[in-house]
């Protein structure tokens, strides 16, 4: 291969391009191929690839030259074929000078630019002409010299095409080449927030506003007086492009806005202009309780409006006078209502200020109430436990039939009994501590014969176990019962309305009108269309309402509430699964009262709920709805298949709610003795539980009991046992027997028989949780043939189920039991570990931290001045947090009382008690810059301390003496730091003074003085010297001379 051609181009215009040729021969046999490259501004335009066919074949290459710049050029052009590589240098040059800035093509910035080019290779002068009549003209600009930039103003500012001529003088001439621009387009800013024409917000409103285009400076005026009036606000926003706005009207009047942008030397100031409504303000009103009432007791909550344009509110409650706060005092954000603690009972005058922030103007009103008198305070209805009963069979008539409640009643407490039966004639509701019950709301469904009723029995004995519900002639068939027992109710005339209806989803048991505050609203709902049912239905209980218990195979539910307010109330709840079917609804309210007695500490059943498989349904997946209050759930399971007399095992248990079920073992059972089973969920969360069951096969005739126990461990499982038999003797049916390992614990045991019913249990610290009924008919039994019960051990003792039989004289035959054995959780109450005890407190916010007890399930906190456990500052519950944050301390150097509860296995609540020493409130301290110290320039960060107690900041600056605000007055909210700009530069004194807001009324500030930054100026004069059409700026702007000559610059 040899290339042959020559490789200089001369002298090339920029813009342009020049060719040469190289020919490339092929010197051997055969054929070759190759390519051809070089490097900028050179460039291959053809001729590569090439192949060469037989010795002496050629092929032409051409190469071209296409400058950018005025510059020598040299590159290699390469030859490779067949691993040979040839080189050959080409060169090239321009003689013309070539511009740079602004980039050709591009849009100008402005009504002045600085054109920049190379210098041309052998180029003596230069001649720069800008217009804008086309290729060449000079209608804006020409000048010529040596230089190689040049300053050029007086551009037109509409962006038309602006022309650009350089010619560069070389040995040869004049040569030149042509640019094109486009003008810049200023345009002024446009206001974008708020939008015009529209109603501001309130007092202190943001606005905001486009850039604009080549805007350098912006001025905002406001005012009421036309357009251009500045009685509002008026100043300078340097090249920001928004501005926030204090103190403006609230009274609906016209407001008109000036948005000034500075475009160029040339254009100057020009604005636009706008106009707003002001906010029309009206500070929140106090509607609840009724102003100057008396109010209910030591807590109420307080609502009111919102007002109109308010941004915040805030409640202060004192006994002291009009804006006295040493009760309750805090910030309340946008709610509407707070609820206050701690309120005195004695019948004093108590004083309530509502505060409404009005455009960053808090506006006060107040009003007065009595505080309740110690007869009138309330406590509020407690459950204590709950037995939810299953359906007994439609074709067994009982004369009566027996619930027993899981734990003895506490004297002085309410029992609510709600039965629903086929009966021909009357029923009523009797105990084995022969209280006393009176007949509430009762309904009939004329379609299908069920009765339903609600009884109630106040102020009971202490120890009643078993209720009896009778029935006169005739008995009674598909019987429900349901039984709750409740403290804090009231012990006589306590029945606040009642109500009873047939509804279909929503269920509404129609209306109620309470006259007493924190009633109890007890609601009772049974299906009286279904006679049991294979798929089952699902309960969502009513606003504000807490669901008991449910049965959702044969469709009755209990749930109740404490209404704070006396008033019409409509208790009611929804089903779905049975959309058509006709419920039988009780409702009842029954006034609360200081009585009863709280449950017990240590392991207990808050409920119990039985569910009876009547029917199959075919499959081998049921779910069943069992709300849970404690910890801990456990299952006792018989299962039995009537059709196909085989036993039926759970396989497995699921919880929607996230619990764990545990097998305590495999099934135990005898032929036709049903299999027995208990499964446990420990630490089950509180709420509304679907539970799944998966079966080994179908089923018919099963049942299920299910304990919700509170106080269990954590690890509540402690000992299980199991085993079958069958007796051929009559007398009682001794079972299993277990061993617990721990004292004080509870052991739950059953035991189900072949063909023979359990009608109760052996030992008087056993409790059965059966229902039974005299009628031998176990098949038609809720519970089945089967025996349930449960003992609290108090020791370690081996503890036997003994089942009492009905019809034993021949013996009881097969049977099958279970028993389990669960802890009580270790109880210990928690302990405040932060601030440390005995302490004195840092400010009017502390955050306290608490160890987290044994057992504990919920943290109450106190905090109050008049005494060890006083509540007059805070009280309210901590859930399950470790730390609490107090506000609205006092900060007077005085002593605090902290009670903090525990409340420990969901029933016994423990407290430990601390003092604490109130900080000593103190305003906050400017710290940047240093107080005294000279300011760096014309805006400045000024930073300061917290404070103590602090719960506002204010900053004004000015330059008229102490405490003035001429150059700057704004809140800081609870920020720590502010920037401040348009400060004075002539080295004058400036006045600063910081405001701390103690509490939520006592305004306290400190002041300081600085001296401005000093910038020095200096005055540049320009003189034209001669008869010349040329234009001298400068940079920065300022001179451009002819017209300005003499400018003021800072450096």
């Amino acid at each position: 291969m040899s290339p042959t051609g020559s490789g200089h181009f001369g002298t090339v215009a920029v813009g342009s391009f020049a060719d040469l040729t190289f020919t490339v021969q092929n010197n051997r046999a055969g054929t070759i191929s190759g390519t051809v490259s070089t490097s900028l501004p050179f460039s291959i335009v053809s001729g590569s690839p090439f192949t060469l066919v037989g010795a002496g074949a050629t092929q032409v290459v051409t190469v071209r030259f296409t400058p950018t710049t005025s510059a020598t050029a040299a590159a290699n052009v390469i030859f490779t074929s067949q691993g040979e590589t040839i080189s050959r240098i080409v060169t090239g040059e321009t003689d013309m000078a070539v511009l740079t800035s602004p980039t050709p093509g591009s849009t100008l910035p402005g009504s002045t630019a600085t054109f920049s080019w190379s210098a041309g290779i052998g180029a003596t002068q230069y001649l720069l002409s800008i217009g804008t009549t086309g290729v060449g003209s000079a209608d804006l600009y020409q000048s010529q010299g040596t230089n190689t930039s040049a300053i050029v103003s007086g551009l037109p500012l509409d962006g038309r095409t602006v022309y650009a001529r350089l010619a560069s003088l070389v040995a040869a001439g004049w040569v030149s080449s042509d640019y094109i621009y486009t003008a810049a387009s200023l345009s002024r800013a446009v206001m974008t927030s708020p939008v015009a024409g529209s109603i501001l917000p309130g007092s202190t409103v943001p606005f905001s506003w486009s850039a604009g285009n080549g805007a350098t400076s912006y001025w905002l005026s406001i005012g009421t007086a036309g357009p251009g009036s500045v009685d509002l606000y008026a100043q300078s926003q340097g090249t920001n492009t928004s501005a926030t706005v204090t103190g403006l009207r609230t009274d609906g009047s016209t407001f008109y806005v000036r948005l000034w942008s500075l475009l160029g030397d040339d254009v100057g100031w020009v604005s636009n202009d706008y106009s707003y409504t002001a906010a029309t303000q009206s500070p929140a009103v106090l509607t609840s309780p009724p102003i100057g009432s008396t109010l209910l007791g030591p807590t109420m909550s307080f609502g009111w409006s919102a007002g109109q344009g308010a941004t915040q509110y805030s409640l202060s409650v004192g006994t002291t006078g009009p804006g006295s706060f040493d009760v309750y005092s805090r910030v309340q954000g946008t709610n509407l209502s707070a609820t206050v603690p701690g309120l005195p009972v004695d019948g004093r005058t108590i004083y309530v200020r509502l505060s409404t922030e009005l455009g960053g103007v808090w506006q006060p009103a107040d009003y007065t109430f009595i505080a309740a008198n110690p007869s009138q305070t309330r406590t509020t209805p407690t459950l204590v436990q709950h037995v939810q009963g299953a359906k007994t069979g439609a074709a067994a008539s009982a004369s009566k039939i027996d619930v027993s409640l899981p734990n003895p009643t506490g004297a002085g407490n309410c029992l609510i009994v709600s039965v629903m039966a086929n009966a021909s004639s009357a029923l009523s509701v009797s105990d084995d501590k022969s209280n006393t019950y009176t007949a509430g709301p009762s309904i009939t469904d004329p379609a299908t014969g069920q009765t339903g009723v609600l009884f109630y029995a106040l102020n009971v004995a202490a120890g009643t176990v078993k209720i009896t519900i009778s029935f006169a002639a005739g008995g009674g068939t598909s019987a429900t019962v349901i039984v709750s027992e409740f403290f804090n109710v009231a012990t006589a005339a306590a029945a606040d309305g009642s109500s009873s209806a047939l509804s279909a989803t929503p269920v509404n048991a129609g209306s109620i009108t309470t006259t007493a505050d924190g009633d109890l609203i007890y609601y009772a709902a049974f299906d009286s269309s279904s006679a049991g049912r294979t798929s089952p239905l699902s309960f969502t209980a009513g606003a504000d309402f807490t669901l008991l218990a449910t049965d959702v195979l044969d469709g009755s539910m209990a749930q109740y509430r404490v209404q704070g307010t006396r008033g019409v109330i409509n208790p009611s709840m929804t089903v779905s699964g049975a959309t058509t079917d006709r419920f039988i609804t009780l409702a009842i309210a029954l006034k609360s009262g200081a009585a009863g007695t709280a449950p017990g500490t240590g392991i207990r059943i808050v409920r119990i709920q039985h569910n009876y498989f009547a029917l199959d349904n075919g499959g081998t997946s049921y779910s069943l709805q069992f709300p849970s209050s404690g910890n801990l759930i456990v299952a006792a399971w018989v299962g039995f298949n009537t059709d196909t007399l085989t036993n039926v095992d759970i396989l497995g248990m699921a919880n929607g709610n996230g619990a764990t079920y545990t097998s305590l073992g495999s099934a135990v059972g005898n032929q036709l003795s049903g299999d027995a089973q208990i499964f446990y969920a420990a630490n089950a969360p509180t709420g509304p539980n679907v539970i799944t069951l998966t079966l080994s096969g179908p089923q018919h005739g099963s049942h299920l009991l299910l304990y919700d126990i509170a106080g269990a461990d954590t690890a509540p499982f402690d000992a299980a046992a199991s085993t079958t038999g069958n007796q051929t003797s009559s007398g009682d049916l001794r079972a299993v027997t277990i061993t617990p390992a721990h004292s004080n614990g509870l052991v739950i045991g059953l035991t189900n028989l072949d063909h023979h019913t359990i009608s109760g249990v052996v030992g008087s610290s056993f409790r059965f949780d059966s229902t039974t009924f005299p009628e031998a008919d176990g098949s038609r039994r809720p519970d089945g043939d089967a025996g349930h019960a449960h003992v609290y051990n108090s020791d370690t003792s081996p503890l036997t189920f003994i089942w009492s039989t009905q019809h034993n004289t021949a013996g009881v035959g097969p049977w099958a039991a279970y028993a389990a054995a669960f802890k009580a959780a270790t109880t210990a109450a928690a302990a405040l570990t932060s601030p440390p005890p005995e302490s004195t407190l840092t400010g009017a916010t502390v955050t306290f931290g608490w160890s987290p007890g044994i057992g504990a399930t919920q943290y109450w906190l106190t905090l109050g001045t008049t005494g060890i456990g006083s509540g007059d500052l805070y009280e309210q519950s901590q859930g399950t947090n470790l730390s609490g944050i107090v506000n609205w301390l006092p900060t007077n150097g005085k002593a605090l009382y902290v009670r903090l509860w525990t409340l420990v296995g969901g029933t016994s609540w423990l407290f430990n008690d601390y003092t604490y020493t109130a900080a000593t409130a103190r305003p906050a301290v400017l710290t940047s810059p240093a107080p005294g110290s000279t300011l760096p320039g014309a805006v400045v960060t000024f930073a300061w301390t917290a404070g103590v107690g602090a719960t506002q900041y204010w900053l004004t600056v000015g330059t008229r003496g102490a405490g003035s605000g001429d150059v700057y007055a704004q809140p800081q909210d609870m920020n720590l730091s502010g920037t401040v700009s348009g400060l004075p530069t002539n080295g004058s004194t400036v006045y600063v003074r910081l405001w701390t807001l103690l509490g939520e009324s006592s305004w306290q500030f400190n002041d300081y003085t600085y001296t401005a930054a000093t910038i020095p100026t200096y005055t540049l004069t320009v003189s034209p010297n001669g008869a010349g059409s040329g234009i001298v700026t400068s940079a920065p702007a300022g001179i451009s001379c002819g017209a300005t000559c003499a400018a003021i610059f800072t450096s």
